[in-house]
């Protein structure tokens, strides 16, 4: 008996999913890389999962544009992991990429606003390495109280 679930298993390429999946996550550092070029002095643009339960800790970032040639990407790390060792875990998955902590609670990531791109990078990494986000689609940004998707 042939179980239609598992009948085209054989003929799943998963390379061609990881390079539709690589796709997707360019496409968000695209747009990203957009709205943060656009931001205002003093303006602040969040991503965030699209988790719906108050209740769970959920993966959100911070950019804003502190100068006009700077630009931060802050995450307070209580945002990271609700215990205290996974916590401390992704908080050394930032600082391996540069980040630094600011006091206890917040670590920061600072780029000259020229290099939006890379800050966009920096952000991707956070949410896809660091919060295990699979595919930006569960990604929204907000922009003064403005909704951002990033799914197509």
């Amino acid at each position: 008996m042939t179980d239609p679930i598992t009948e085209d298993v054989n003929g799943f390429d998963e390379s061609a999913y990881d390079a539709e999946l690589d796709a997707r996550w360019r496409d968000f550092r695209l747009r990203l890389a957009d709205y943060l070029a656009d931001l205002s002095v003093g303006q602040r643009f969040t991503v965030y999962d699209l988790v719906t339960d108050h209740e769970v800790i959920t993966a959100h970032a911070d950019a804003v544009a502190v100068a006009d040639d700077r630009l931060e990407l802050v995450v307070a790390s209580g945002r990271l992991a609700e215990s205290a060792a996974d916590r401390a875990a992704r908080i050394e998955l930032l600082r391996a990429k540069g980040w630094q902590m600011h006091g206890d609670d917040t670590i920061v990531l600072g780029f000259d606003r020229r290099h939006v791109d890379a800050a966009a990078v920096a952000v991707e990494h956070a949410f896809r390495e660091v919060w295990d986000v699979p595919d930006p689609a569960y990604l929204a940004g907000d922009e003064d109280q403005t909704a951002r998707f990033f799914a197509p």
